[in-house]
């Protein structure tokens, strides 16, 4: 048989992986519009500088989670880049006997009338659920709970 026609998981999973970020990119754009019947999880807006008059905030991760080992990253979506006064700090609080992290948030871009900014972990290699918590200037201003780290999460949540 041509490798064509025999079944492998490198196959399975190039083709599950483009799949899986089509939904979640659907998700996320659906998350991101301001539509108040969408799914999943909903972000806690706090601090004094988030309003949702000046615009669409968000604070976006795989909702799947990440499997535990590869790199995890947060991304933070405002309207408008004055609206933090330091560095933002993202902090992932573990809910049961997980390691707590922390890393900065470094400014992206402009793109699409929103700033962004991402945080990046790559040294998690326990698995856990997570509490996300964005800091600025040491006060939370957004977060969101359910980061989930386990081996083999995307395989196991799309077989």
């Amino acid at each position: 048989m041509s490798d064509k026609s025999t079944f492998s998981r490198r196959g399975f999973m190039k083709s599950a992986a483009a799949v899986s970020t089509a939904m979640l990119g659907a998700s996320v754009i659906a998350s991101c519009s301001g539509n108040q019947t969408q799914t999943g999880f909903k972000p806690v807006f706090s601090g004094k500088n988030i309003k949702t008059p000046e615009g669409i905030s968000g604070l976006l991760f795989s909702q799947i989670g990440y499997d535990s080992g590869w790199p995890v990253r947060i991304v933070i979506r405002l309207p408008q880049k004055e609206l933090v006064e330091g560095k933002l700090v993202c902090k992932l609080i573990g809910l049961n006997s997980e390691k707590s992290y922390q890393s900065e948030c470094n400014y992206h871009s402009e793109i699409w009338g929103s700033h962004w900014w991402v945080a990046d972990f790559r040294d998690i290699s326990e698995e856990g659920t997570w509490q996300i918590e964005i800091d600025d200037a040491g006060e939370t201003v957004l977060s969101a709970g359910g980061l989930k780290i386990g081996k083999q999460i995307l395989w196991n949540a799309t077989v």
